[in-house]
């Protein structure tokens, strides 16, 4: 998945999570008005309902953040932190081994010596 598919699905999976969140609400409200209306023997149901619609929003939204953000190319990936942090290091000159990989590595450029 591409850097902006990832911010997408971030996206999706916070508006599943108002909606969750706004679902649960209505029901928990009309069930503490009137039970049957949703279908409820008593609070106790209308308020395990209400608790479940407002847990799978919040299980999905936290599972799609810790997918994205496992992700290489993710938007808070630790891969792209360490990199970026090797990347400052090296520019100060740091004497560090990502920084001698990165100059002994060869160029995709350079013309093989006779």
């Amino acid at each position: 998945m591409t850097y902006d598919q990832l911010i997408q699905l971030q996206g999706w999976a916070a508006l599943f999570l108002l909606l969750c969140l706004g679902a649960g609400a209505i029901h928990l409200l009309t069930g503490l008005i009137r039970p049957a209306w949703v279908k409820r023997a008593g609070r106790g149901g209308v308020a395990l309902v209400t608790l479940a619609i407002w847990l799978a929003g919040i299980a999905v939204w936290g599972g799609t953040i810790g997918y994205t953000h496992s992700h290489p190319e993710g938007p808070h990936s630790l891969h792209r932190y360490l990199d970026d942090y090797f990347a400052e290091q090296c520019a100060q000159g740091a004497d560090i081994p990502a920084c001698r990989k990165a100059e002994v590595a060869p160029s995709a450029e350079q013309p093989p010596s006779p």
